[in-house]
Order: structure tokens, then sequence, then C-alpha cells
């Protein structure tokens, strides 16, 4: 499984004050359960510049992004 951050056409250029990067994380075999690709995300999201404790808030969410309906699905 390969996990790659970079940013979008319209913000890849670089500047002296935006120093725009690419995050690539390869992982040797895609049998990854959904924790583990959690905790490539987390380390691409912190590899690309977010702060550990952000990252840490939304991946360890007990809701996360959704609602309950949505779950409930």
């Amino acid at each position: 499984m390969r996990i790659i951050l970079e940013p979008t056409a319209d913000q890849a250029e670089f500047t002296d004050y935006i120093k725009q990067h690419r995050v690539v994380l390869d992982h040797p075999s895609d049998e990854l359960d959904i924790w583990g690709v959690a905790s490539l995300l987390a380390q691409a999201l912190v590899g690309y510049g977010y702060h550990p404790n952000n990252v840490d808030d939304v991946i360890n969410s007990p809701d996360g992004r959704w609602t309950k309906e949505e779950r409930d699905e």
C-alpha cells in the first residue's frame, strides 16, 4: 500500500514563504486492516506538517466525522 500526500496543482509552486513538499509512505503489503491504514495515514499527515495533537484528535475521535445516522447505515 502506498499513501501519497502532495499539494494540488494550483498550490504546487515553491515560494520563499510556502515550502510545499510531498510525503510518500510505502507499506510492503496491501494486507492491512483499518487500524494499520489509519496509522499510516496519521504518520503521513504529521509528515506533511499537521500538528501531531490535531492528528491524534481526529484519528482517535470517538465519533469520527460521521453522524450517528451515517454510522448506522
